[in-house]
């Protein structure tokens, strides 16, 4: 994204998993979704996770939804996150994703967003010189070579330098890289 940012929104948008609870039942589909469609929230999980999303926005209301019509179960969950799903909500808010008010109609998560040029490793990351030899380790960083068609990134423990970073053999190889190389690094 850093690389190519021209090839993605100003905006980046990432819809966060709801709440459900053990048996796959989602308190905002039971409340909402469920009016709407004759199937069970495992079923219509498995349709959005396989890639047709659509088939929900078709389907639900065009009109606004009174949040206060809805149970009191359903609003109680509406913009919180599944428990495992934390985690990747608290990495994307490091990054500076903030949740705007909207959550997913499907199942109440909500949805971040931040601009793409202020996400932390998309504003941090910086370009390097490759050398190859055995690196001196370091902390973790992604690293990945500059094209857009043979694309590849990679996770390594580096110690950059002012303009370049020492990258092991097999590294640089599998990144498509040969010596005096630019690359681009990110920590994490």
């Amino acid at each position: 994204m850093a690389q190519f940012p021209g090839r993605f929104a100003a905006r980046v948008v990432a819809e966060m998993r709801g709440v459900s609870d053990e048996h796959g039942r989602s308190p905002f589909w039971e409340g909402l979704g469920r009016h709407f469609f004759s199937i069970d929230y495992d079923r219509a999980e498995h349709i959005v996770g396989i890639g047709n999303k659509a088939f929900i926005a078709e389907l639900m209301p065009k009109h606004p939804i009174y949040t206060v019509l809805l149970s009191a179960e359903a609003q109680a969950v509406m913009g919180k996150v599944h428990p495992q799903t934390a985690p990747a909500l608290h990495l994307l808010e490091q990054e500076g994703f903030r949740h705007q008010g909207y959550i997913d109609i499907f199942d109440g998560g909500p949805t971040v967003e931040a601009p793409l040029m202020d996400i932390r490793s998309i504003r941090r990351s910086r370009l390097l010189r490759v050398t190859t030899g055995r690196p001196p380790g370091g902390t973790p960083y992604l690293v990945s070579n500059l094209e857009l068609g043979g694309f590849r990134c990679a996770l390594a423990e580096l110690t950059p330098e002012t303009d370049g970073v020492r990258l092991a053999p097999d590294l640089t190889a599998a990144l498509n890289l040969a010596e005096g190389s630019m690359v681009r690094v990110a920590a994490l």
